[in-house]
């Protein structure tokens, strides 16, 4: 019952014409909700959301979402969260690479721009940063890498990656810092560790080609395909144990000594899953293998 609710209340907010491009926030008051900016993060969250609860994205106005998007990308390549927004950098490049990726549709960004951009944001020191002469940093380095994956661009869009991948694994002490002479955080054991990773093929040209053998492949199999593919040269014992030092109170939190926050904990898990102490995740999107298979069978099915 509570998963039909939230289904209801995500479709509703994604059947909303131009406003498809976010999720309205169904706690406001009714007086401020033809106000609400659609928002390219939440839309990622909303499609990712369903995908999780087992929805088969039928009821989503995907060519709504997709034509929006188009008045979202800067002209040097990013994007901003909202129709004219003020931030514009990483973040909102993966968001919408992880949705055209999610809707099978790619009509709505600018590639050639997205590559570029994500070029130009690296660093001296092949890490990425949110933008071109930004620092490096894990959390942009993650979604650029991904952006890149999910495009099938990783090896045009990297500039040299085994640099890329020297300035990821240099980022161990014991858990993951996100930046240079930063301490480790919680969340970094994803971000970092899942640009290293191994991924499930994404390829949904095999689910055109050959869909019966590809639902085989993802029913029966671990079938995996290289993202930097790098993540054996970590210390699994040093960031697990790093990992325990955060978990207190039923969950994870930035540091050891802080306070347990529902991100962290997230991410705490999220980075196990990588190291195969929790169940097996997606980390190009970010989600579970289960959500996995059924985006799998969504796509099969719009055939």
């Amino acid at each position: 019952m509570h998963n039909k609710f939230y289904l209801m209340k995500i479709i509703l907010s994604l059947m909303k014409g131009f406003a498809v491009l976010g999720v309205l926030h169904f706690q406001c008051r009714a007086s401020r909700l033809p106000f609400d900016a659609s928002n390219l993060a939440m839309t990622y969250t909303a499609l990712t959301s369903l995908l999780i609860l087992g929805d088969d994205l039928s009821r989503v106005d995907k060519s709504a979402i997709i034509n929006a998007m188009k008045y979202l990308q800067k002209d040097d390549g990013s994007f901003t969260q909202t129709y004219q927004g003020m931030e514009s950098d990483m973040r909102f490049v993966y968001c919408a690479c992880a949705i055209s990726y999610m809707l099978n549709d790619f009509s709505g960004i600018n590639i050639d721009k997205v590559v570029q951009y994500i070029k130009e944001s690296q660093s001296y020191d092949y890490g990425i940063g949110q933008g071109p002469g930004l620092e490096s940093h894990g959390g942009s380095t993650f979604c650029a890498i991904a952006s890149l994956y999910l495009l099938n661009k990783l090896d045009e869009g990297l500039l040299s990656k085994d640099k890329t991948i020297f300035w990821l694994i240099s980022r161990q002490e014991s858990g993951f810092q996100g930046r240079a002479n930063k301490p480790p955080d919680t969340c970094y054991s994803f971000w970092i560790g899942a640009s290293l990773m191994v991924c499930f093929s994404y390829l949904l040209i095999i689910v055109y080609i050959i869909p019966f053998l590809c639902l085989f492949i993802v029913n029966y199999s671990y079938y995996k395909l290289k993202i930097l593919d790098s993540f054996e040269f970590i210390d699994y014992d040093q960031n697990y144990n790093f990992l325990m030092t955060t978990r207190s109170f039923g969950g994870f939190s930035k540091w050891p000594g802080s306070y347990p926050d529902v991100m962290h904990t997230y991410m705490g898990v999220a980075g196990l899953s990588l190291m195969e102490e929790s169940k097996k995740l997606d980390p190009a999107l970010n989600i579970s293998l289960k959500a996995r298979k059924n985006l799998l069978k969504c796509v099969f099915k719009s055939e």
